[in-house]
């Protein structure tokens, strides 16, 4: 089996990857990393090394605010299924919103 290159501690725009996980995503070792704001992502070293994964998402909402543009389309009393949506989180997965439901 082909040994992977050991990324521990390295620093990808806001990501720094802490440890490997036991998936793979086109071959590739997907690791999982911890975001300047405090977010943990798993992201695959493919990913990390072309630069198209550089934050667990906030890096855009923060472009997004500096830009004066809005920041997701607000679903506040849609129902999707049995849940309700109430209010935007600052958590961020695969750099959507994570929103809380009833």
């Amino acid at each position: 089996m082909k040994r992977f290159k050991d990324l521990t501690g390295q620093r990808f725009g806001r990501l720094v990857a802490i440890s490997p996980t036991d998936k793979r995503e086109c071959k590739a070792v997907v690791w999982k990393c911890l975001c300047d704001c405090g977010n943990v992502v798993e992201v695959s070293s493919g990913h990390l090394h072309n630069g198209s994964k550089k934050s667990c998402g906030c890096l855009a909402r923060d472009n997004c605010i500096k830009n004066g543009e809005k920041l997701s389309k607000d679903i506040t009393g849609q129902r999707f299924g049995k849940l309700v949506a109430i209010r935007p989180t600052d958590k961020r997965e695969d750099g959507s919103v994570v929103w809380e439901c009833q």
